[in-house]
């Protein structure tokens, strides 16, 4: 069977597609599929992984996945192995790779990427502070949709242009 259709197959089963949804059928697909290197499936595999969803949860696993799958250029997978450095989530808190692998989410459209850069950058988290940045990336969020990037760019411009 070829990767693509390992890789639909565990899609489906994870969405219940014309049957009942099962997570446990949806990792074997995806882990298959993965493991001959299919970047959707990598990604999916670590999200499982990370859940918990028809597998174990493991962070060591999901964060294997996901490096793999970021590796081929998944944006969504460049998102999650930067939480996994920024938020210690393997116990090493690492913000100079966090900030990159934001970096790349965030070039790629991913609002969740964007919110954390701007986060780092108006902290110093990873990078010198910058407030233009920081409201750069907190717009790009905000224009994505991402509702907690309105809040901290509302708190940034308040605190700049508000008389002391």
């Amino acid at each position: 069977m070829q990767t693509d259709e390992l890789y639909d197959l565990g899609r489906r089963c994870a969405q219940g597609d014309g049957d009942a949804q099962s997570y446990e059928l949806a990792v074997v697909y995806f882990k298959q599929a993965a493991d001959l290197g299919h970047m959707k499936a990598q990604y999916n595999l670590g999200i499982c992984l990370h859940e918990g969803l028809g597998v174990q949860k493991t962070h060591e696993e999901a964060f294997d996945y996901f490096k793999r799958a970021a590796d081929q250029g998944h944006p969504r997978a460049h998102y999650m192995v930067g939480c996994y450095y920024a938020f210690g989530l393997l116990s090493v808190r690492n913000m100079d790779l966090a900030v990159y692998h934001f970096q790349w989410a965030a070039d790629a459209g991913i609002a969740d990427a964007q919110y954390n850069l701007g986060i780092c950058y108006q902290q110093g988290l990873g990078v010198a502070t910058s407030e233009s940045l920081a409201i750069q990336y907190l717009e790009q969020a905000v224009k994505n949709g991402h509702s907690q990037a309105a809040e901290a760019l509302s708190k940034i411009l308040h605190a700049t242009y508000l008389p002391k």
